[in-house]
């Protein structure tokens, strides 16, 4: 039987990034083995200027609108060229319901299926951002999900970490983890850091359940 195809999509240009897309891929075969063929995809080389970071660019909505528009158009090509599914790599979840309305192939993103599989996990959960500009939009997004009942807290890392200072490695280096478990031990002391919903090696943001 044929593995399943699935089109990974960034949000970010992956030519000036090729630890990043490498460790993705990497990732991706470890985890699926060989039940699944997992294309890292990113967006066309040029979309952000030189020395840009991508989470420094999209805090301007009318350039992240922009940017969605490439996803869209992946996720046609994607379902043209035989995929069986699409996965977009950006916790903002940028371009899922535009690229959902064109396909009939499955469309998935970190946003909205980490906070789902949070709320398996416990009644209540809480989303660490990498900068304060992200509170706000995630807890748009979380509330157009209609899940802002179990939503209990969003709070930055202190300090803040960006694109152009993260260096991707297979564990997240000690200071995010004592800025991830920091503010989650202020929502609850019970608040369960194990279970902590990790993006695609720490680019993004985080999820945790507290039971």
């Amino acid at each position: 039987m044929a593995p399943i195809r699935i089109w990974h999509q960034s949000f970010t240009d992956l030519t000036v990034m090729p630890i990043y897309r490498k460790t993705l891929s990497e990732h991706a075969k470890a985890v699926m083995g060989s039940e699944a063929e997992v294309r890292v995809h990113g967006l066309r080389p040029g979309t952000y200027a030189e020395a840009c970071a991508p989470i420094a660019a999209i805090r301007h909505r009318w350039v992240a609108a922009v940017q969605e528009l490439q996803v869209a158009d992946a996720a046609l090509v994607a379902e043209r060229e035989g995929f069986h599914a699409m996965a977009i790599g950006c916790f903002f979840d940028p371009g899922l319901r535009e690229a959902r309305s064109l396909v009939e192939i499955p469309v998935v993103s970190l946003g909205e299926s980490c906070a789902l599989a949070a709320c398996s996990l416990g009644r209540r959960f809480g989303m660490i951002t990498l900068c304060a500009d992200q509170s706000a939009d995630y807890s748009d997004m979380i509330h157009a999900y209609g899940l802002e009942r179990p939503l209990r807290a969003h709070s930055p890392l202190s300090p803040p970490l960006t694109n152009s200072r993260w260096k991707p490695t297979r564990t997240p280096p000690a200071r995010s983890k004592t800025g991830l478990t920091k503010p989650a031990r202020e929502w609850s002391p019970r608040a369960r850091t194990s279970s902590f919903l990790q993006t695609a090696y720490s680019m993004n943001s985080w999820c945790g359940a507290d039971g």
